[in-house]
């Protein structure tokens, strides 16, 4: 009997033993199993924050790039008006009339003044959508942010020596930043 309450002991001691081993085995497993789990939410959360920023990137791009090309055809027109208003009293002729005429002086004057008031209102505007669109693509090794930069570039430029956009410059701006918005599209899809 004693042989046998020794065996008894010995296996249930045995089997204490692997039940503990066993628990400390799970748990050691649980912890690592619920930091994983942690760490896979963890980059779901970026992957969902990084995929949110460049949704609202390609939103905000496009709208800017519509305010630009608004703004500049606005700029075109009032650059247009202010140009010939400029001639006008450039023109001796044109100068003879006013001289004549005072009522048309300050007529003229008021025009002149409240197109050249609008001018530098689009001027800033364009300066500040110019400015958000240079930070909006910041990616110097990317050959299309480049080859919009530069387009952007061009449009300051006309801007800074009082010229008129050509259409094609603008058009080129677009077609640059369509693709751009397309292949960010395809990255946000996950294609």
């Amino acid at each position: 009997m004693n042989n046998l309450v020794i065996v008894l002991m010995s296996s249930l001691i045995s089997g204490v033993i692997a039940a503990i081993i066993s628990g400390i085995i799970n748990v050691i497993n649980n912890n690592k199993t619920i930091k994983m789990q942690e760490r896979v939410s963890e980059m779901q959360r970026k992957e969902r924050l990084i995929e949110n920023n460049r949704i609202q990137w390609l939103s905000e791009t496009r709208k800017l790039i519509a305010e630009l090309l608004i703004e500049c055809s606005k700029f075109n027109i009032l650059n247009t008006k202010f140009k010939n208003y400029t001639e006008k009293l450039n023109d001796e002729k044109e100068r003879e009339k006013l001289i004549n005429d005072p009522s048309k002086i300050a007529e003229d004057y008021k025009k002149f003044s409240e197109t050249y008031k609008e001018f530098l209102e689009e001027l800033t505007k364009i300066q500040s959508t110019i400015t958000l669109l240079r930070l909006y693509f910041y990616d110097e090794d990317n050959m299309q942010h480049k080859a919009a930069l530069k387009k952007i570039y061009e449009i300051n430029h006309a801007i800074n020596i009082n010229q008129k956009f050509p259409s094609e410059s603008l058009d080129e701006l677009v077609d640059i930043v369509r693709k751009i918005l397309a292949d960010e599209m395809k990255k946000v899809e996950g294609v």
